[in-house]
């Protein structure tokens, strides 16, 4: 998932707008976060996508950065504050070792850092449908899959897990918050509880 720039500003807004209901130990969501949190999807709905989402392979394009996105807001040097990073982190190379944990870990020596994880459940498992054609949406490029292997099939669980431990894994090295937001899941209240939790761990 790419998310276009804009969606990266909406967000820390709605997480602003949460901290500061946490803050004053209100015990629930006032009706005025609740409005925001329910408009919220038809707004980012409105937002410009990065080349269409995945509708379009972007064969013949350089494949999307996110080291060099990290780059990018780190210089020129901001105020300290709070950045908040939504990415699927799917990136290519070691994922033991991503090519964007340095710049992460530059990033987090000067702000506060909240990483948001999108996932579709989806990406962890082949259904048994028989011969997929897969494309790459960044590259354009043709696989095709015989999902009736159960050993492709367990193969394929087992490295999806894999990696995703292993993003988690960087994420804590880097000293970054990390919060996973599923798309088969309200992911407006997952916000709503992962500020909540952040409130009860500051006030230990």
């Amino acid at each position: 998932m790419r998310c276009a720039p804009a969606i990266l500003l909406a967000l820390p807004l709605l997480l602003m707008t949460l901290c500061a209901q946490a803050q004053h130990s209100t015990p629930r969501v006032s009706t005025a976060v609740e409005a925001r949190l329910a408009a919220l999807p038809d707004q980012l709905a409105g937002l410009p996508r990065v080349d269409g989402g995945y509708d379009k392979p972007m064969a013949g394009r350089a494949p999307t950065d996110l080291a060099a996105a990290l780059e990018g807001l780190r210089r020129p040097p901001r105020r300290r504050g709070l950045a908040v990073l939504i990415s699927d982190f799917l990136t290519s190379g070691n994922p033991e070792a991503p090519e964007w944990e340095r710049p992460l870990r530059a990033l987090t020596a000067r702000h506060q850092l909240l990483a948001v994880e999108v996932l579709d459940p989806r990406e962890l498992s082949l259904p048994n449908v028989g011969v997929l054609n897969l494309v790459d949406p960044e590259t354009g490029r043709l696989l095709e899959v015989n999902t009736r292997s159960r050993r492709v099939r367990e193969r394929y669980a087992a490295a999806a897990a894999a990696q995703r431990e292993a993003i988690a894994a960087t994420l804590r090295r880097v000293g970054a918050e990390h919060l996973q937001l599923r798309t088969d899941r309200d992911w407006l209240l997952d916000v709503v509880r992962h500020v909540r939790r952040s409130r009860v761990r500051a006030g230990a």
